[in-house]
C-alpha cells in the first residue's frame, strides 16, 4: 500500500534524480512510466561544407543516434542553414526523407519544380527522388530532418 506521502515524493525524487544524471552525463534521456531512466543518445553535431554541392555550411545536431532505432533511421536531425546556405541538389537512393520547416524562409526544389517554405512546412522526398533546399532569408533556416533507411 502507498501512502499519500510516498506517492507526492516519488515524483520530486524522480526529478533530483534526472537531474543530476543530466549533469554527470550531459546526454540526452527520459524516464519511463515505470520509473527507468534510459538514455537515448549523446548529441552530436555534423557540420557539412558544401553539402551535395550546396553553399556554405549545413549543420546538423542529431537528436538521435541512428542505433536507436535498429538502422531503420539514417537520421533524425535539427537541419540549420546560415542566410545563403544550401544543401544541394541530391537523389535519395535507399533512403526517403521528411522535412519539417520550424524557421526561416526556404527555397526548396523538388524534382525541378521551386516552391518557397515557411514555418510550418512539411515536405517529402521519396526513394529514388531528388531535391535541394536554400536558405533565402535574413535569419537562420531552422528544420527537422527525418531519413528513413528503405532497403
Amino acid at each position: 500500500c502507498v501512502t499519500g506521502v510516498q506517492t507526492c515524493a516519488l515524483p520530486i525524487f524522480l526529478q533530483e534524480f534526472s537531474l543530476q544524471l543530466r549533469i554527470l552525463f550531459q546526454q540526452q534521456y527520459f524516464i519511463t512510466k515505470e520509473g527507468l531512466v534510459m538514455i537515448v543518445t549523446e548529441r552530436k553535431t555534423d557540420i557539412f561544407e558544401r553539402r551535395a554541392g550546396g553553399k556554405g555550411n549545413t549543420i546538423m545536431e542529431h537528436i538521435v543516434d541512428e542505433k536507436v532505432y535498429g538502422g531503420k533511421i539514417a537520421a533524425y536531425a535539427r537541419v540549420i542553414l546560415k542566410p545563403g546556405c544550401s544543401l544541394g541538389y541530391h537523389k535519395h537512393e535507399g533512403t526517403s526523407e521528411t522535412i519539417y520547416i520550424l524557421q526561416g524562409t526556404a527555397l526548396y526544389n523538388d524534382n525541378g519544380t521551386e516552391n518557397t517554405l515557411t514555418a510550418g512546412a512539411v515536405v517529402f522526398c521519396p526513394e529514388g527522388e531528388s531535391h535541394s533546399i536554400e536558405n533565402i532569408g535574413q535569419d537562420d533556416l531552422l528544420a527537422m530532418a527525418l531519413i528513413v533507411n528503405e532497403k
